[in-house]
């Protein structure tokens, strides 16, 4: 039996799956460091006073960025925040901890330990608690106008709603409810569009080159309500990591820095594969992906269009934290019907997560739509998902199912790996 690893939280599950029985294991290579010339334009970042580095993926190449600058603040003497959004925070901290452990245990492999490399492991103990003891925590966009300039840090990624995701999409989701209102609208069905250009994009990329004109009428105009705005210049980090796992850093204005990543981003992370009926979906080897269903879903939204009618797609994703806050915890809870958020309509009030339910909604009588993870049974049935308790079980579903000689495939990354439908020569997909 080939051995395939799926990511759940922080540990990792087997899928025994006989080779008769797996189509394809789409996986990305595991990243790489940073070249030197990347590491170069991180060294080269404009560092000031009481800034912010914010940043909205806890990603081993995010930690290493985070590392760089703050060893750089450290050494010019610049106080320097680092923030995340709550659901990171824990992350980012036990990441920084395991990098000390692990310095100390390959220390610990020699006999004799110079005092050079003990001052060097001290040292990097000094910089990694110096980010924890740092880390901010932003309870609304007022906050961001405390610190004197704030550097977003994000991956680029695929995203159902607005196509591809990054700090201006982040921004939106996290700290820009009315916008992200206006964007939700501007999408012209329910269907997941991964890859695309989507209205909602256009929307977010256009908010983003207004930025500073936004910033001026506020500090002008008395009659603009300007309250729940980030009221300061920002700029941006976008990581894109191909499928090799090779990772490029662009730094500086918050749209150009976007488009430039997703230009790189989906030219090196497309698949042409023929699609299948049975397709089981990992959440993606970042441990924020598994934290909430919330999180996790976008991972079934951005591979389901890959699955043919009828077909099964499955999600495996830990969600240690339950639902997540917003729209799906509503619906469960009974206070947000998504017959309710079916129309258009402008007026309608956006809830995190609100795709999801359409998502859901617009699926729920093509393809079987099921979930591994930590949620209870009655969550996932009320959401329509079916419940799986382990592997083995959804295997012995999908053979039931579709017959003992049924071919399964698997997508471990769906937030960097996109399957598009195999063309022919000369033809384009858009």
């Amino acid at each position: 039996m080939p051995e395939v690893w799926l990511k759940y939280g922080y540990t990792d599950v087997v899928l025994d799956i006989r080779y008769e029985n797996l189509l394809m294991n789409y996986q990305a290579s595991e990243i790489q460091n940073f070249s030197n010339e990347e590491i170069g334009k991180i060294e080269n970042i404009k560092l000031v006073d009481n800034m912010i580095i914010f940043a909205f993926s806890s990603s081993s190449e995010s930690v290493i960025i985070l590392d760089r600058i703050n060893k750089i603040a450290l050494k010019k003497n610049i106080k320097v925040y680092f923030g995340t959004p709550s659901y990171l925070k824990d992350i980012i901290k036990k990441k920084l901890q395991s990098t000390n452990i692990d310095e100390k245990k390959d220390s610990s492999t020699k006999k004799i330990m110079t005092d050079e490399s003990n001052n060097e492991s001290n040292y990097q103990n000094d910089v990694n608690n110096n980010i924890i003891n740092n880390l901010y925590n932003i309870n609304g966009s007022d906050d961001f106008n405390k610190f004197s300039q704030i550097l977003f840090l994000s991956k680029v990624t695929y995203d159902p709603l607005f196509g591809f995701g990054g700090s201006i999409t982040n921004i939106l989701k996290n700290y820009e409810i009315d916008k992200m209102g206006e964007a939700f609208n501007a999408r012209k069905n329910n269907i997941p569009s991964p890859g695309s250009i989507t209205y909602p994009l256009k929307m977010a990329l256009e908010y983003a080159s207004k930025w500073d004109e936004n910033l001026s009428n506020c500090n002008t105009n008395n009659n603009i309500d300007c309250h729940n705005r980030i009221l300061k210049k920002i700029e941006s980090i976008e990581i894109v990591t191909d499928y090799s796992g090779n990772s490029r850093v662009y730094y500086g204005d918050l749209n150009n820095n976007l488009q430039s990543g997703i230009n790189d981003f989906v030219r090196d992370t497309k698949i042409e594969t023929d699609f299948t009926r049975s397709l089981i979906v990992n959440a993606g080897h970042e441990v924020d992906n598994h934290v909430t269903l919330n999180e996790s879903l976008d991972s079934m939204w951005n591979s389901i269009h890959a699955v043919r009618g009828h077909g099964t797609i499955i999600l495996i994703a830990e969600n240690k934290l339950g639902l997540g806050d917003g729209a799906l915890k509503m619906f469960i809870e009974g206070r947000l019907s998504v017959d309710q958020q079916m129309r258009l309509d402008t007026n309608k009030k956006y809830v995190r997560g609100m795709e999801h339910l359409l998502f859901i909604d617009e699926f729920k009588n093509k393809v079987e739509m099921g979930l591994l993870s930590s949620l209870p049974k009655c969550f996932s049935s009320k959401l329509g998902f079916t419940s799986f308790k382990n592997m083995k079980e959804i295997i012995e579903h999908l053979l039931e199912r579709n017959g003992k000689s049924h071919k399964i495939s698997v997508l471990s990354d769906p937030d960097r790996l996109l399957l598009t439908k195999q063309i022919s020569e000369g033809s384009t997909e858009f």
